[in-house]
């Protein structure tokens, strides 16, 4: 399904640019929709957690962030779309489907839905020492906004998910929850045309520029799956890992887009189409390195 949604975003312009003012809207049904599958009992964990989650995202999404804007910064690159982008997509949190992809690895989502929640929450402060390194960092007010915007779309969207299944589906049992899992497979096929409406009219009309930015969409997401997957495999257990390398490779940079300077849009909105193709593929990509061998297929 998620392959027959990448295609519908390449075959399908005219249903991509239909889809794209909705995508707000489609965003919120698939939070609604994860929630809903969790549960808040499971999300909320213990206060180990939560420490454990505010932690990966301090260190995911400011320290890392921080560190190679110095580096671009340091090395002349701070005008370079290509770094620029690099850079801010390792500052935006967690996309909203980080969990749903744990869930088909066969791993709780739990972990992800927390790091997401989380990481939205603190956007507003982890973005700020980011921005102020890049030339962009006049933009920082206007993301505040939209990063506040997302966190509330987040809570209402979660305490419903919750709040249905509190008093609808509270003992969900595994055909239950399989129908849930389901749901939303066909929500996120249905949210990736829309988010693909660039790369058609791109690759009519450049398509030499299309692939180059795929090419750099492909390293940078499974590249920092596979850094982070390899780099905590020994330290931490798997249903701690495998969330944490999702998230890694998989940001939610479209609220960044409306902070941008008109004249980079292009740039970031073709990345971002492009961007959807490594993160669609994941759950067959990477199954050899994050399956949970003992789940059930």
């Amino acid at each position: 399904m998620l392959v027959i949604g990448l295609a519908g975003g390449v075959f399908l312009p005219d249903l991509a640019q239909a889809l794209k003012p909705w995508l707000p809207e489609m965003v919120a049904v698939l939070l609604f929709l994860t929630a809903f599958r969790i549960g808040a009992r499971e999300t909320v964990g213990q206060v180990r957690d939560i420490r454990q989650a505010v932690i990966a995202v301090v260190l995911m999404q400011c320290a890392l962030p921080v560190v190679v804007a110095g580096l671009v910064v340091a090395a002349g690159a701070g005008e370079i779309d290509a770094a620029v982008i690099f850079v801010m997509l390792l500052a935006a949190p967690s996309v909203t489907a980080a969990s749903n992809m744990a869930i088909l690895f066969g791993h709780s989502p739990a972990p992800g839905l927390r790091i997401l929640i989380v990481g939205t929450a603190l956007v507003p402060l982890t973005i700020l020492p980011v921005l102020w390194l890049l030339p962009t960092h006049d933009n920082a007010a206007a993301i505040l906004y939209p990063a506040l915007k997302l966190l509330v779309t987040i809570a209402i969207a979660v305490a419903a998910g919750f709040g249905l299944r509190h008093f609808v589906a509270r003992d969900a049992g595994p055909r239950a929850r399989q129908a849930m899992d389901g749901t939303t497979i066909l929500a996120l096929a249905v949210i990736v045309i829309g988010l693909m409406s660039a790369f058609r009219p791109t690759l009519e009309a450049d398509p030499a520029a299309l692939f180059l930015w795929l090419g750099f969409a492909l390293v940078a997401n499974f590249g920092m799956q596979l850094v982070c997957r390899f780099l905590l495999g020994p330290l931490l257990p798997a249903e701690q890992v495998v969330p944490l390398s999702i998230v890694a490779g998989n940001r939610n940079l479209a609220l960044f887009i409306v902070a941008l300077p008109e004249a980079m849009s292009g740039p970031w909105l073709l990345f971002l189409a492009c961007y959807q193709i490594p993160m669609y593929l994941t759950p067959i990509i990477m199954r050899p390195f994050f399956q949970n061998r003992h789940a059930r297929s």
